[in-house]
């Protein structure tokens, strides 16, 4: 997946482009996406933490007319698992398919990952939207513990900082 890869679409006469080109993407553009209402689990965080983000991550900017509208990104290993995380579509581009398309590129790359053990995501349970799209078009199911015993557990920063660790 080091390989940066594009793809290319015209709806209704206008050119869409999905790159995995790190030096296209628009870090204000990212930002002000994490603090819209769409990304109610993000918010904008410092310059250099964005570029730290950037840098650790396989990111997905999607564009028209060299404009970035979208933006979608895995955190991975590169062979074992693949976490896909901060899907947007600007919503004055939304209802054109763009978004399920950005899906269809983020499985395109996952495939390509040799030895995939399982891909993760969070969205909203409210979001039954999204929640289809990943059945769909990735095959992504819910978690249930009675089917393989897996259970997905979380913790905020503040949940971490909150805990000795076990530590007496």
């Amino acid at each position: 997946m080091a390989t940066h890869k594009e793809w290319h679409r015209t709806i209704a006469g206008t050119s869409y482009l999905i790159s995995t080109s790190p030096s296209a993407l628009s870090h204000s553009f990212i930002q002000t996406a994490f603090d819209t209402d769409l990304m109610h689990w993000a918010k904008s965080i410092s310059p250099s933490a964005l570029q730290t983000m950037l840098d650790h991550s396989f990111n997905f900017g999607l564009y028209a007319q060299n404009a970035q509208i979208g933006y979608a990104r895995l955190i991975t290993d590169h062979v074992t698992l693949a976490y896909i995380t901060d899907v947007y579509v600007d919503p004055a581009h939304q209802g054109k398919g763009l978004g399920t398309w950005l899906v269809q590129c983020i499985k395109e790359s996952i495939e390509r990952i040799p030895e995939l053990r399982r891909c993760l995501l969070l969205t909203g349970g409210g979001n039954h939207g999204a929640q289809g799209l990943y059945e769909k078009v990735m095959g992504m199911k819910v978690i249930d513990p009675k089917d393989d015993g897996m259970r997905a557990m979380q913790g905020t920063k503040v949940d971490l900082l909150g805990v000795d660790g076990g530590k007496r």
